[in-house]
């Protein structure tokens, strides 16, 4: 009996296109108080605005964070066309929190691709406040007559 070696070949191409998916190009992010040094009645508040920059349509995550306040909840917004957003954080100072206030912003820049997606995160250096709450003034006494 005659045997009959049958050998099958398959070959299998696969050919990778990668779509580049790099970082967001360069974002920014800047910070600075309404006020960088107060002196006048307390409370008061003071709002450390933070201006970020990057590619349009980039959407972002971030909080505040430092200065003896608590942090923010995590928050998110979208890069407009303009390619700059801006995001405030408003806190209220009182004599007993009094003194240099650094506060600073951490943002995590999110660039989506088709197959997938891209994250930058940036911390910016801190921003200082500097506040000095005025003594309460006592009314004069009166005279009444």
């Amino acid at each position: 009996m005659r045997r009959r070696l049958l050998v099958f070949t398959s070959s299998i191409v696969i050919i990778a296109c990668p779509i580049a998916a790099t970082p967001a190009d360069n974002p920014t992010v800047d910070m600075f108080p309404n006020a960088a040094n107060y002196s006048g009645p307390c409370p008061v508040d003071i709002v450390f605005t933070a201006t970020l920059n990057d590619d349009s349509k980039i959407v972002y995550g971030y909080h505040f964070y430092g200065g003896g306040f608590n942090a923010t909840k995590e928050l998110y917004g979208y890069i407009p066309d303009s390619g700059s957003s801006s995001e405030d954080d408003d806190i209220t100072v009182d004599a007993s929190h009094a003194g240099k206030i650094t506060r600073s912003i951490e943002v995590k820049f999110e660039k989506l691709y088709p197959n997938g997606y891209t994250e930058t995160t940036v911390r910016t250096a801190s921003a200082d406040a500097v506040v000095t709450c005025a003594a309460a003034v006592s009314p004069e006494p009166s005279a009444s007559g």
